[in-house]
């Protein structure tokens, strides 16, 4: 025979097991809001990441192009018309050059001084992204002897 109240002993231990799962899942939540936050600060640092390599092969293509632009100069004995002619670049009429690179990029030369064909020749070399300069050099040539 039962016992008056003996579903009732019973009751505790269900209470306590639901106050342990309510304790639980409060634990769940706390872990996945924890997981969340972290998950997303993570985010923010691979997209900075990103966004730093992405101008840092930006900045090495720019600094290559100006190199390259300036080696040519010298090798033309600063004479823009053939400079321009071998970067494929296009020779404006003030006398400077322009070429487009890859990314929305622009190489620009320009002579800064002129003296004369057979003293001295000197160029500003200059990659741009919109008004803003990514990188510069200047190179020139003394009577065919080119300095950088």
């Amino acid at each position: 025979m039962r016992r008056r109240g003996a579903e009732f002993g019973n009751f505790g231990s269900v209470v306590m097991s639901m106050k342990r799962s309510g304790l639980f899942l409060i634990e769940i939540v706390i872990v996945i809001f924890f997981f969340a936050v972290s998950s997303a600060v993570c985010m923010r640092i691979f997209a900075a990441a990103k966004l730093t390599t992405d101008r840092a092969r930006e900045l090495d293509s720019a600094s290559l192009a100006v190199q390259n632009a300036a080696e040519v100069y010298k090798a033309c004995g600063g004479d823009m018309r053939e400079t321009a002619r071998r970067l494929g670049a296009e020779l404006l009429d003030d006398g400077s050059a322009r070429q487009r690179l890859d990314g929305g990029l622009t190489l620009t030369l320009r002579h800064d001084i002129e003296l004369s064909d057979e003293f001295a020749a000197f160029c500003s070399i200059e990659v741009l992204r919109g008004d803003e300069t990514i990188t510069a050099v200047s190179a020139s040539v003394f009577n065919g002897i080119s300095e950088g």
